[in-house]
């Protein structure tokens, strides 16, 4: 991936949509903290700050801009959080300098807004006491709505480059590259090839009720051989 003509090394997240880039003047970022917008004549400032948690730990970003390519794309506008603070231990010999959400945007989405619910709705029972609102809860709720507008109007990157769909090809040897295809239509070009599995919940997400997956199949012998992309 380039961002600004950069060279960033990305690890892909199934479980967030967002990007996420360490930047060069984070000091908790470890051997991740890579780019430097100060280099770069496409970076735009942006005005958000967050937080981001993830199972090895929690990132502190500012909001910004950037010329974005990955694989085949072209560079375009993309929306990205630079990391100026982390707590991930991971990153002191991480392999990645930043992280590739591409998970459906539709269910944060709704998590976010329903997060604007409740800080509305925190705000309002003052008013109808007859009561000022401390400025902590005007803020947190400003703040809330900031953000959920903000996450409906910015197109995840998926979207940015129009891919609905994606495959991920695992070779079978110990330490074997992975292989990502972007706007992967085999499913649909050979769809005998391949089983749809039900998506469960009321939101989109990848939960499936599987029982003793395994990544084998069985050969014309009987035999159990195993997927990967060096076995077709």
């Amino acid at each position: 991936m380039t961002m600004g003509k950069q060279f960033i090394s990305g690890t892909i997240d199934t479980g967030s949509f967002e990007l996420v880039v360490f930047g060069a003047s984070c000091t908790s970022c470890g051997v991740a903290a890579h780019y430097n917008p100060t280099l770069s004549g496409t970076f735009e400032e942006g005005t958000l700050t967050t937080s981001q948690n993830y199972g090895s730990g929690e990132t502190y970003c500012y909001e910004g801009f950037e010329q974005v390519s990955i694989g085949p794309y072209p560079p375009k506008r993309q929306m990205f959080w630079e990391v100026i603070q982390a707590q991930m231990p991971v990153l002191e010999q991480a392999a990645f300098e930043a992280i590739i959400g591409v998970r459906p945007a539709e269910q944060p989405l709704v998590q976010v807004w329903h997060e604007v619910e409740y800080y509305v709705k925190d705000l309002t029972s003052y008013y109808e006491q007859a009561m000022m609102a401390p400025q902590q809860a005007i803020d947190a709720a400003e703040d809330m709505v900031k953000i959920a507008i903000k996450l409906g109007s910015e197109l995840p990157m998926l979207h940015t480059w129009s891919i609905p769909q994606f495959s991920i090809c695992m070779g079978a040897r110990n330490g074997a590259d992975g292989i990502i295809v972007w706007n992967d239509t085999t499913p649909f070009d050979e769809p005998a090839l391949f089983t749809k599995v039900p998506v469960i919940g009321s939101l989109q997400s990848w939960s499936a009720n599987l029982t003793v997956p395994a990544l084998t199949y069985l050969g014309s012998d009987g035999n159990a051989t195993s997927l990967g992309c060096d076995s077709g």
